[in-house]
């Protein structure tokens, strides 16, 4: 959020002089957040190799072979 002061910081009480933004601001917005998508990105990138590599789940008929229908 920015404000328009009207007067020099040090008129108003709760402003200090020489804002700052937070360590953890900067960690955050400079570090994780652009290491999070790269990981984002690999998931979906690994995810559609695996399924090129191996294709896609098929059910298994070799284990529906001894049972009988009906119930018993």
């Amino acid at each position: 959020m920015l404000y328009v002061l009207s007067e020099k910081p040090e008129v108003y009480d709760a402003l200090p002089k020489s804002p700052s933004v937070p360590l953890s601001i900067l960690v955050w917005k400079d570090f994780l957040k652009p290491v999070s998508l790269l990981a984002a990105g690999g998931i979906l990138v690994g995810s559609f190799l695996h399924y090129l590599i191996h294709g896609p789940k098929l059910p298994d008929d070799a284990g529906d072979a001894g049972k009988k229908e009906g119930g018993e």
